[in-house]
């Protein structure tokens, strides 16, 4: 009887600990439950976080899509604007270096009709004894010829206009004038002071013209091409695509294999001899063949194979890591 009341009174004490022990499990679940609700909420957070994050870059994207697109208007606007500003300047620049040859020549006609009164006046014969007296011009009407020709404001003229000019002086110095008299050798002499004082002053204008105006716009037209150069550089950046990612077979050819502890039929050093167009039909893995132990005659290539198929086997890149270092040997191929 009192082992039995001994007996009771220890599972009375280990139901009430079991009855701690389910209230605490009772407790924790619903700890659990608690967590794994908030986890939910969390979650549910995040879901709603990563779509409006996914909205948004969607949204940035479009707008930098934009921003390059206006971006590139604005170029190829500022391009066009540059290109016909340089034609303009190179149009303008064209007609300074013509206009400026036309009075360099201008100058030298000068020059040749001063030679020829200075013949005149010397009384040094000008007219062949072949040429007919007809066709000789009297000393009067040359000089007034020259007075006419000196008359001109040459710094003032066109290039056209200066053409003219030209073909009138080398016709008055290639003339056939009569014997002039004192006095028309007196007049002659005015006239040749003027035309000195021209050339003199058509010289002044061709040298500036050559030092700043042309100089001027030389750089203008260098400058404009920079820009334009500058801008078609960030055209060409925007509008042409990268190039694309290209991995050829060399890249995941190693060169030098060893494979040892798999027995005779596979151990050896092999080595890279070539790699093929294109992976073959013979159960190789990849494009690279080799040749074992320095035989170069006798080809193999590598296979994929289980761990199990590996066994102890030690497949290993001597020179490089390589993703095919896990592949082991098939027997000799066909040498390619």
């Amino acid at each position: 009887m009192a082992a039995n009341i001994t007996t009771l009174s220890a599972n009375e004490t280990t139901l009430a600990a079991n009855e701690t022990t389910l209230a605490a499990n009772i407790t924790t679940l619903a700890a659990n439950t608690t967590t794994l609700a908030a986890n939910e909420t969390t979650l549910a957070s995040n879901t709603t976080t990563l779509a409006v994050n996914t909205t948004t870059l969607a949204a940035n994207a479009t707008t930098v899509a934009a921003l390059v697109n206006v971006e590139l208007v604005a170029l190829q606007e500022e391009e066009t604007a540059l290109q016909s500003n340089l034609t303009t300047q190179k149009l303008r620049l064209e007609e300074e270096i013509v206009l400026r040859d036309a009075r360099n020549e201008t100058v030298s006609v000068i020059a040749t009709v001063e030679k020829k009164i200075d013949l005149l006046i010397s009384n040094i014969a000008t007219n062949s004894s072949r040429v007919r007296r007809a066709e000789a011009v009297s000393c009067q009407d040359f000089r007034a010829d020259v007075t006419a020709f000196m008359s001109l404001k040459y710094s003032d003229l066109t290039a056209s206009e200066l053409q003219k000019a030209i073909s009138d002086g080398k016709a008055l110095s290639e003339s056939t004038v009569e014997e002039c008299t004192d006095e028309e050798k007196t007049k002659l002499i005015d006239a040749k002071s003027s035309l000195l004082s021209e050339r003199a002053n058509l010289q002044d204008v061709v040298v500036e013209q050559t030092e700043k105006t042309i100089a001027t716009l030389k750089s203008i037209v260098d400058d404009i091409t920079e820009d334009l150069t500058n801008v078609q550089g960030k055209i060409a950046a925007i509008t042409t695509p990268p190039p694309a990612m290209t991995t050829t077979p060399t890249s995941f050819c190693c060169k030098i294999k060893t494979v040892r502890s798999k027995g005779a039929d596979y151990d050896g050093d092999y080595t890279l001899k070539y790699e093929e167009a294109q992976t073959s039909n013979d159960g190789c893995k990849d494009a690279c063949v080799y040749y074992r132990d320095g035989n170069v005659d006798d080809l193999y290539c590598f296979r994929s194979v289980s761990n199990a198929e590996l066994g102890s086997a030690i497949v290993q890149c001597e020179d490089q890591p390589s993703p095919f270092s896990t592949y082991m040997y098939s027997p000799a191929t066909t040498p390619a």
